[in-house]
């Protein structure tokens, strides 16, 4: 009981700022399932190799040969935000954990997401329209896309990490839009 109580009162949080990772000419693979392993999909720096900071540990990010031929190119800067769980626990953590960047920003860049066979639609949706992201900003990755530059942030929160100061001002905005 003590133990638990010591980890119910302990300080969580971190005043770790978040990082950014910059792509350039990259290429965004969608989510693909892939049997005996967690989704694949994520992003791939302009060598073809992996950029560790598209995955979600626990579920997602592998890379998978793409045919290359017939990419579209979008001369933009995106905010990549990872892959788009169904699932409203994970939304909150893994989708909600990225938004600081989007929204402290100064650009109002696409903001590009892996998903699967549903769309963004109920509270999720209303989610980022409290957080003040309009839906002509969200851009489903549906297709492997070759980017002039890509924008991965940090999570501001992840399960066995702290939380920051970022995650909490994105789910404040939101609550306070309600």
């Amino acid at each position: 009981l003590e133990k638990f109580k010591e980890l119910y009162y302990a300080d969580h949080s971190t005043t770790d700022v978040p990082k950014v990772t910059v792509v350039e000419d990259g290429t965004i693979l969608p989510y693909r399932y892939i049997a005996a392993s967690k989704g694949a999909g994520g992003v791939l720096d302009n060598n073809g190799s992996f950029v560790e900071a598209s995955c979600i540990k626990s579920y997602f990010g592998a890379p998978y040969a793409i045919d290359d031929v017939n990419i579209e190119f979008l001369d933009e800067t995106l905010v990549f935000i990872n892959f788009f769980p169904y699932h409203w626990g994970h939304f909150l953590i893994d989708v909600v954990s990225r938004l600081w960047y989007p929204l402290s920003c100064s650009e109002n860049f696409r903001i590009a997401y892996c998903i699967g066979n549903k769309n963004i639609e109920g509270n999720f949706k209303s989610f980022f329209d409290y957080a003040g992201i309009s839906e002509d900003r969200l851009l489903p990755v549906t297709k492997p896309l070759k980017v002039k530059r890509i924008i991965i942030p940090d999570p501001a929160m992840s399960f066995g990490m702290p939380f920051r100061k970022e995650y909490l001002e994105v789910v404040d905005k939101a609550v306070k839009a309600m």
